[in-house]
């Protein structure tokens, strides 16, 4: 059987482009964008480099974090596939917090033990309430209207 008989002959998978497809069966959608997870590492990326900018000036997350943590989660979610929308959704104070004690255990202000551990915290969340309560407002209000323009 030469190699022109082969391939003009479909197989049980059928033919496409030299890969095996399956007969009957469409293929599955391709979705567009960045993977939940994707997103959530795009927003810890940018709310870290913002972090990293306010420690080159002081010891304390300022506009710069602000800045970065709101362009990082709304540049999240507006690039985040549909199916990963309410992942990113509930990202923002994930990733405040977690950047928050990341940047106290490098500058060395987060106490040892759990309860100071939790007040240092929450003193932090609550004087960047306002960076977080913008990040939320706008990740949801995109998240929104996103799954709305999908119907």
């Amino acid at each position: 059987m030469s190699s022109a008989t082969s391939a003009s002959r479909p197989g049980p998978y059928g033919t496409g482009d030299g890969f095996p497809v399956a007969r009957g069966l469409p293929a599955p959608p391709r979705q567009r964008g960045l993977t939940a997870r994707a997103a959530v590492v795009l927003a810890l990326a940018l709310s870290l480099i913002g972090a990293g900018i306010d420690l080159l000036g002081g010891n304390s997350l300022d506009l710069g974090f602000a800045v970065c943590f709101v362009l990082g989660c709304v540049l999240a979610v507006c690039t985040v596939r549909r199916s990963g929308l309410k992942t990113v959704a509930f990202a923002p104070p994930l990733v405040y917090a977690g950047v928050a004690l990341l940047i106290g255990l490098v500058v060395g202000n987060v106490p040892r033990t759990v309860v100071r551990q939790a007040i240092e915290l929450g003193t932090v969340l609550v004087i960047g309430a306002p960076a977080l309560l913008i990040a939320v407002v706008l990740v949801v209000l995109v998240a929104l209207l996103r799954a709305a323009s999908a119907r």
